[in-house]
């Protein structure tokens, strides 16, 4: 595998897909371990990977990310980037979430409160600015969802000299959403597959098991169902909730990573919002629980945000 490669795709095109991490029988475990998880908690939309009870496959999937694999694409980016990263938290697992294809696009950028500030703008041009998330999908990305969408190269173009570029680039995607919007009924009478070219997105087919890179900048959104079947399933749209049938009961592993640069973006963000607060406890918890596991991928979290827990130790309080 080589690695420069697989981080200069990240770098250029704001995503990468890289290999399987985990074994057949590895997957198994994990889906039945989730599912008995989810059950006993009444099937919340998320759950933490620490609130999981089988603490095996929490070290399964800690040592999954820390593996070689994860660590030498980071390393690669890194390099690129001239800055320290790390996988960050939060680590948590999302259950037949699913986006409602007649009330939301679903369209996104992870970083889209940043825009709001100018402290932030200025950090999201940086080359030192590396904030993306990690999705790891178990199970197939087919007609009842399962994966992400992307559309490639949408997280360049920050630096204010070539916004311009940016809100040109952007005009397929801001007529499809007011179409959407506005004109559903002649929405819906093209498959979605045309707005998908229309707009030069890309539905990614990962392997069962093989996690997907990407830049918080770049616009994506979770895949959702096809139309024939989207009629037979109940959705909860306000908590983008579908219920499928069991065995195409959906699971997505997040976590994030980052330099410290990008996580003081993120946090100026976050803790300006309701219940921001909770989030950095959380980053801080979920740092000492990753500490009993793989205390080398702690110590790896703990350097990145020890920078901004000291900006912003009067949250912690």
């Amino acid at each position: 595998m080589n690695y420069f490669d697989s981080a200069k795709k990240f770098n250029q095109q704001g995503y990468y897909n890289s290999e399987v991490l985990f074994a057949n029988t590895q997957i198994e475990h994990i889906r039945e371990a989730f599912e008995e998880s989810f059950l006993k908690k009444k099937f919340p939309r998320e759950m933490s990977l620490f609130d999981i009870e089988d603490e095996q496959v929490i070290q399964i999937i800690l040592k999954a990310l820390n593996s070689d694999a994860i660590q030498s694409i980071l390393n690669e980016i890194s390099k690129y980037s001239n800055t320290k990263i790390s996988i960050l938290p939060p680590f948590f697992i999302q259950r037949n979430y699913h986006i409602d294809l007649l009330k939301s696009l679903g369209w996104h950028r992870d970083c889209g409160g940043e825009f709001l500030y100018k402290y932030c703008t200025k950090k999201l041009c940086d080359k030192s600015y590396v904030m993306g998330k990690l999705g790891i999908y178990f199970q197939e990305n087919g007609e009842f969802g399962g994966s992400i969408d992307l559309i490639p190269y949408s997280h360049r173009y920050f630096n204010p000299k070539t916004i311009f570029i940016r809100k040109l680039k952007g005009i397929p995607l801001f007529i499809t959403d007011k179409l959407h919007s506005y004109f559903r009924k002649i929405y819906r009478c093209l498959p979605e597959k045309f707005y998908m070219n229309s707009i030069r997105a890309k539905r990614m087919y990962p392997t069962i098991g093989s996690p997907v890179l990407f830049d918080s900048r770049i616009i994506h959104r979770g895949s959702p169902m096809d139309d024939k079947v989207r009629d037979k399933v109940n959705f909860s749209s306000t908590t983008n909730h579908a219920e499928v049938p069991k065995i195409k009961t959906k699971y997505s592993l997040y976590v994030q990573f980052g330099s410290s640069i990008a996580v003081d973006s993120y946090m100026f963000d976050r803790l300006k919002r309701k219940g921001g607060s909770p989030e950095l406890k959380r980053w801080c918890n979920e740092q000492k629980m990753v500490e009993k596991f793989i205390p080398n991928l702690a110590l790896s979290i703990k350097n990145i945000i020890d920078p901004v827990l000291a900006k912003y130790n009067q949250y912690l309080t």
